[in-house]
């Protein structure tokens, strides 16, 4: 059984992202800008993150991503949405995470 937090994040996301070289330890994020403000889109399963880049260039760069792994890597001032083509998404910064 997954647990939710109180963010809306479970125990794993996934991200727009690849990592170019296996042998490598470099993870290529990739974030969008909506109204002049640069976001990185995080979903809650696999199916929302197929349906927001179907049909555009990033339809190979699903990544599930362990939601621990996700903060470690974060430097303090992303701002995450969750589930951005929903008809609400979650907007969380690095605060939302730690606590």
């Amino acid at each position: 059984m997954e647990v939710q937090t109180s963010t809306g994040l479970g125990d794993m996301v996934y991200l727009i992202a690849r990592i170019p070289n296996r042998e490598g330890h470099v993870i290529d994020v990739q974030d969008f800008i909506r109204n002049g403000e640069a976001y990185i889109p995080v979903f809650s399963d696999k199916e929302g993150l197929q349906a927001f880049v179907r049909g555009t260039k990033y339809e190979r760069w699903g990544l599930g991503i362990d939601t621990g792994l996700l903060f470690t890597f974060l430097r303090g001032d992303e701002l995450l949405v969750l589930n951005p083509q929903s008809l609400e998404p979650r907007r969380l910064g690095k605060a939302d995470l730690d606590g």
